[in-house]
């Protein structure tokens, strides 16, 4: 999980230096909800320092105890909560540490609690919480939130942006891909209220499920986002999103909340309109004709899905710049988020119509849907063989893909077919 630490510290990273000087007056926010041995709220104190106010939660015993020792070995205070009250006043700390003078300082300043932004060693403190996740989101407002729980993140989502503050973050790291890839429709349905297939596109399709979640439990709280950061690898599926306050933002991304027509044949697809009418005939909306050469059913739903955007490009130009001034550079993240960021700048699939192809590319029209090669490198997939595109006269994006699968060779022979009716 290297790569998501680094994920989300650069995440984080970038979030802090888009914030304007007033507000980095006041410390940060920063809770890991599913600390561990707290490595991760150790990397945001030891980088941001004083920037931040660090809150690790946790609600094993053997964690907590872990995350006092690596503290104590890395020279930072700790101020340990112990187990769970459910009253909102906030309770007696304890302050444990390598430096006996930043214990000396910590019980000084306990008289002080009650302003958590305090100066000396609560500064300089890591908060310890011993509690469920779900009681300190719904008691305390955070700034950044990281969830990175076993599995399905879902049980979380609503507690996290009950308080989470308006303009605030939210990383979401989702370990549950058995469900998220199709491989347990059961559990997809139950968990996400979706339904996904192994296609070609199935890690893309995976990370907007996520998303539509992380949609539904905002739109609760009168809240949307907008999604930064997306990545689905290959044992973890990671989605960085900033909220808006307002039931305006929250209505505009429930709608773009659609299923997905999918031929099963050749892999075309089509984002299906948002109408409570029924459809007469569906088919008609998929580019090929597959479903009157071949018998049967020939396409599939897919979601209900995010349709919306998958990355910023300015957010994640500021997390490469992030990458790029660290004495530790590490080449893997550096690589990955240049294959972002020139997908995010890619021409919008709006100019070609609102069809969601074998080939469109996404991030600025809600009716498309990005191109299975063109995110395939974001999505922990090798692009050694990429794509070569065209615009036809019917203003539709064609590729020719250079590997010689089944798949790819009846796609290409049934486009070919296509273009010889045509003419």
């Amino acid at each position: 999980m290297t790569i998501n630490r680094q994920l989300v510290l650069c995440t984080l990273a970038s979030y802090l230096s888009s914030l304007p000087g007033e507000d980095l007056q006041h410390q940060v926010e920063c809770l890991d909800a599913f600390s561990a041995t707290g490595l991760m709220g150790l990397t945001w104190k030891k980088r941001f320092k004083s920037t931040v106010n660090v809150t690790v939660c946790d609600n094993n015993d053997t964690a907590i105890r872990l995350i006092e020792e690596n503290c104590s070995l890395n020279n930072v205070c700790t101020r340990t909560t112990p187990f769970c009250s459910a009253e909102r006043t906030r309770p007696t700390y304890y302050y444990k540490g390598a430096n006996s003078n930043c214990e000396a300082e910590a019980k000084e300043n306990q008289s002080h609690e009650k302003d958590s932004r305090v100066n000396g060693a609560a500064d300089a403190a890591i908060e310890v919480l011993h509690t469920d996740a779900n009681i300190i989101l719904h008691q305390r407002g955070f700034d950044f939130v990281h969830l990175d729980p076993y599995g399905s993140a879902v049980n979380f989502l609503d507690a996290t942006f009950r308080n989470t503050r308006n303009g605030g973050i939210v990383t979401v790291t989702a370990t549950d891909i058995s469900s998220l890839f199709g491989k347990c429709p059961q559990v997809t349905l139950r968990n996400y209220c979706s339904f996904n297939l192994k296609t070609e596109y199935v890690k893309e399709t995976a990370a907007r499920i996520l998303i539509s979640a992380v949609v539904r439990a905002a739109a609760k709280c009168n809240k949307g986002i907008e999604v930064l950061v997306t990545a689905a690898l290959e044992h973890f599926v990671f989605v960085a999103v900033k909220i808006h306050r307002g039931a305006k933002f929250a209505d505009m991304c429930v709608n773009k909340i659609q299923e997905v027509l999918h031929c099963q044949i050749c892999e075309e697809r089509v984002f299906l309109p948002d109408s409570h009418a029924p459809l007469e005939n569906a088919y008609l909306l998929l580019p090929c004709d597959c479903h009157k050469e071949k018998p049967g059913k020939t396409a599939v739903k897919l979601g209900p899905l995010w349709s919306g955007d998958l990355y910023n490009s300015e957010f994640i130009h500021s997390m490469l710049c992030e990458t790029n001034e660290c004495h530790n550079k590490n080449e893997k993240l550096s690589s990955l988020l240049q294959s972002m960021l020139a997908e995010s700048q890619c021409t919008s699939a709006s100019d070609f119509g609102h069809q969601m192809t074998a080939a469109s590319t996404t991030l600025n029209a809600s009716h498309s849907m990005a191109d299975k090669r063109g995110l395939a490198n974001s999505l922990g997939i090798n692009l050694s063989d990429r794509t070569e595109c065209d615009i036809d006269n019917n203003s539709r994006l064609n590729f020719e893909v250079n590997d010689d699968t089944e798949k790819n060779r009846r796609r290409r022979k049934f486009h070919t077919e296509k273009e010889e009716k045509a003419e």
